[in-house]
């Protein structure tokens, strides 16, 4: 009894090595998240991604990303899962430099802050994971034709805000804000 509970021990530990991507063409090696990312941003320039451990081009991907753009918008954010709209907020504001200038469209929460010191007045896009356990704001200035507080929406209110993504030096700190906004 013992011999065949040991086979087959044996043999479920061996089924469990095999290759995880047997049976997908194209595949020869487990790819990461960057891999799956680069090969996604690959896609939309056309292009075929490639293994960094074969430099092998892999199978094209076909998954539609015209989606996640719209006309005269660099990043539409509102075309997004919640979960990707909150790993690119996230991507924003750790890597701020590679979004200056590009036109960024999101939907999130009205917050607003005043600091009690200096009267400025800070306003935010607020945009929750998909768990809603975790949450990023994005600061945005609207154009001059909104006027505080007549022309701004209720705190918590469901905003969509078009912009354009820049920096600013406040003090020390380097603040991410999104620039000659409209509310949509």
């Amino acid at each position: 009894m013992s011999l065949t509970v040991f086979i087959l021990i044996i043999l479920v530990s061996l089924a469990g090595c095999s290759d995880p991507n047997s049976g997908r063409p194209g595949n020869s090696s487990v790819q990461g998240v960057n891999d799956v990312l680069k090969a996604g941003m690959d896609a939309e320039d056309g292009k075929t991604a490639e293994t960094e451990e074969t430099g092998k081009a892999t199978e094209p991907i076909t998954a539609d990303v015209s989606g996640m753009y719209s006309a005269g918008v660099d990043i539409d954010l509102t075309k997004m899962s919640s979960t990707m709209v909150y790993s690119e907020v996230y991507s924003m504001l750790m890597s701020p430099d590679d979004y200056i200038g590009k036109t960024i469209k999101m939907t999130g929460s009205y917050s607003f802050y005043e600091d009690a010191q200096t009267g400025d007045k800070y306003f935010a896009c607020v945009i929750q994971d998909a768990t809603a356990c975790c949450w990023q704001g994005m600061e945005f200035v609207l154009v001059d034709e909104y006027e505080y507080p007549n022309d701004y929406p209720e705190l918590g209110e469901e905003i969509t805000v078009t912009g354009v993504f820049d920096t600013y030096l406040e003090g020390k700190f380097r603040y991410c804000t999104v620039r000659d906004a409209v509310l949509n």
